[in-house]
């Protein structure tokens, strides 16, 4: 929308790589363009997405082009071949994890496009700070489900995880929270309750006795 409202700039002077970071915290939407090995940015332009207005201080580009490093990694011919036949189009999301690490996410669009709602499905990427080197590898691709959701009262997310949800049951689960709905993931060894709404919501994970 910043973008449509040319916050950024002409639409057609911006880089094709957009994302969201946060920055002394306050989050600040960048689009930027890099040469092929992305070391460096040819075009950036940076929107304070709070205030609505450009920013003009300077920016660690380098963590920048590393996340678009790691989510073009991510998504090798060999990953995207596995969607292609399943007929399932995804959505990269990237992101950094304690500032230790970079994780890109493919999630099956029909996750985020709900109802009907589904789980699983996702494949999950987790690359070193600098985006080169790629760490561990999650897939959740036999995992993808529908999930039954009635139209009133709590919800209960039958999960195969034994220790932790997956990230999808998670995003499926904020997802309904946002909608005003109660939500619990059952999971091998525990539950998790998401309480509250909205951006004050809290994970409370409870473990089963054995």
């Amino acid at each position: 929308m910043a973008r449509a409202r040319q916050e950024f700039g002409p639409p057609d002077s911006l880089g094709r790589i957009g994302q969201c970071v946060t920055v002394d915290g306050r989050a600040v939407g960048v689009f930027i363009e890099a040469d092929t090995p992305f070391v460096r940015t040819t075009r950036f332009s940076a929107v304070d997405l709070a205030s609505h207005t450009r920013r003009s201080a300077p920016m660690d580009t380098s963590a920048v082009l590393a996340v678009a490093r790691a989510e073009l990694a991510a998504q090798s011919p060999s990953v995207l071949e596995g969607f292609y036949k399943a007929k399932r189009p995804y959505s990269p999301m990237a992101f950094r994890f304690d500032g230790d690490t970079i994780e890109v996410w493919l999630i099956p669009v029909a996750l985020l496009m709900g109802p009907p709602y589904t789980a699983g499905g996702e494949r999950g990427f987790i690359f070193s700070p600098d985006g080169r080197t790629l760490v561990r590898e999650v897939d959740a691709s036999a995992d993808y489900r529908s999930i039954a959701v009635s139209d009133s009262g709590g919800v209960d997310i039958p999960s195969r995880s034994p220790s932790i949800p997956s990230l999808s049951e998670f995003v499926l689960a904020n997802g309904l929270n946002g909608l005003g709905r109660t939500v619990a993931i059952q999971w091998t060894g525990g539950t998790s309750v998401l309480t509250g709404q909205g951006e004050r919501s809290v994970w409370m994970h409870l473990t089963r006795k054995p």
